[in-house]
């Protein structure tokens, strides 16, 4: 799943994926995340990770890489 379709699936905006990510101890800036969710930029391993982790593994790498799993 694509983090942005994640993001409005789960009723978050931006502000408060950022601030969910930060009370998991994500680092992300709002910059950071609007390029990945609009493709441009793919995150780090360990931003990775934490998106990973806060979607409970809704948003995989692979849907970053648009790789069919």
């Amino acid at each position: 799943m694509k983090l942005g379709t994640w993001l409005k699936d789960n009723g978050h905006t931006h502000e408060s994926f950022i601030k969910l990510a930060n009370k998991n101890g994500g680092t992300f800036t709002i910059h950071a995340l609007a390029k990945w969710c609009r493709g441009v930029r793919i995150p780090r391993k360990d931003e990775m990770e934490q998106i990973y982790k806060i979607s409970k593994g809704k948003v995989t790498p692979n849907d970053f890489y648009n790789l069919q799993s």
